[in-house]
This record gives C-alpha cells, sequence and structure tokens, in this order.
C-alpha cells in the first residue's frame, strides 16, 4: 500500500491457480474485513477473467478518507471464484 498525499494506492496481483478459467473477477476495496465498499475506488482493471496459472497485477487508488478510520482490505470475487479477502501491499 502507497500513499501519495491523501490518495491510498493498492497493489494486489490476482493468480488463478485453479484447473478452470476464473470467470468475471471482481475487486473491491472495502473498510475493513467484511466491510462496506470504499467508493470511489478506481481500478486499474475489472470484471476481467483469468486463465488457469495465469497472473494479474491491478492497483486500486482511493481517498485515504473514505476508509473511516477502517484499515483497507481487498475483497476478490467472481462467478466461479470463492470470495477471499486480503490486505493490500
Amino acid at each position: 500500500l502507497d500513499k501519495s498525499g491523501e490518495e491510498n494506492i493498492a497493489h494486489v496481483t490476482v493468480k488463478n491457480s485453479g484447473k478452470s478459467l476464473a470467470f468475471f473477477t471482481n475487486l473491491a476495496v472495502t473498510k475493513g474485513a467484511g466491510g462496506m465498499e470504499v467508493a470511489p475506488s478506481y481500478w486499474s482493471d475489472n470484471d476481467f477473467a483469468v486463465l488457469p496459472g495465469e497472473e494479474k497485477k491491478l492497483k486500486a487508488t482511493f481517498s485515504a478518507a473514505d476508509l473511516e478510520d477502517s484499515a483497507p482490505v481487498v475483497r476478490v470475487r467472481g462467478w466461479n471464484v470463492e470470495q477471499v479477502e486480503c490486505n493490500p501491499r
């Protein structure tokens, strides 16, 4: 997680370690684990497919104030992807 003035920049790597296509993969920055989505947040890409074994690097930019004193968490989900949450780097 990088900071640029009042903005935070989260760097995220998504890897499909499964044997089938990860379809309609969607990422969101949330206000803590299980929290509400931070809005607005601007992703370098979103709602994408990831082939088996493929890795995709993304970044999200969002206002630090919009976290409302919560730690940022990245939520990953998709059409055939089990939802997970992780801390951004």
